[in-house]
């Protein structure tokens, strides 16, 4: 087994990283905690970001193992669910969301 080389990351010296979906994953800042990473710890390939409107004070994994929470400077939280691919199950959740519905 593979470890995470999380230098290859300009990573935040303040903010822990956390894991999501089994440890499969793990969300990360970036060194000015501005950018959410969302990297495969089995292959240390980076699989999205997220650009933050606001630095990142704290980060935190919900319950459901693939919620990441980031509260910002400015008093914002950005909440963010973690869905890999179309057949994901959560997928269906998330089309029956009001917003995302069509009329």
């Amino acid at each position: 087994m593979r470890s995470l080389d999380l230098n290859q990351y300009d990573h935040s010296e303040t903010i822990k990283p956390v894991l999501l979906l089994d440890g499969n994953y793990i969300a990360l800042l970036s060194d000015n905690d501005c950018v959410v990473r969302l990297v495969n710890t089995r292959n240390s390939v980076e699989r999205s970001h997220y650009l933050l409107h606001g630095t990142a004070v704290d980060m935190k994994v919900g319950t459901d193992d693939r919620t990441v929470y980031v509260s910002t400077d400015d008093g914002r939280v950005v909440v963010m669910t973690v869905i890999l691919e179309l057949c994901d199950p959560v997928t269906m959740l998330v089309k029956n969301i009001p917003s995302r519905s069509k009329p």
